[in-house]
């Protein structure tokens, strides 16, 4: 690796454009259709929500690509987004906040893995 920061860089700019590829596909083909998004929200909503959701994509013909969204472009954007903070703090902070931003990436990344 002769440029690390040109790595980290790189990184950042894919984890970037995932996420704005991920938004940008939730944002206008899914969500005119649904009344709710459950990647938009905080708290926890009951089953039937998300069986009404995905009966309104199936009718659409839009199920496939939310399918295609949810466990594989944010799987990849989480875990590429949980590496950069962990290189970034790795690399670039003192020595104490290093292992606290990587566990904390770590942490969430878990979450979000485990919550999908």
């Amino acid at each position: 690796m002769k440029n690390p920061l040109a790595l980290l860089r790189d990184l950042g700019a894919e984890v970037l454009l995932l996420f704005l590829l991920m938004v940008a596909i939730l944002q206008l083909k899914i969500a005119p259709y649904v009344a709710f998004l459950p990647q938009a929200t905080f708290g926890s909503y009951p089953d039937s929500v998300l069986v009404e959701v995905g009966d309104v994509l199936r009718k659409k013909g839009l199920d496939r690509l939310y399918k295609t969204v949810l466990p594989s472009i944010d799987f990849l954007f989480i875990t590429l987004f949980g590496l950069w903070v962990m290189l970034v703090h790795m690399m670039r902070s003192a020595v104490g906040w290093r292992f606290w931003g990587v566990a904390i990436a770590a942490l969430f990344m878990a979450l979000d893995l485990y919550g999908a």
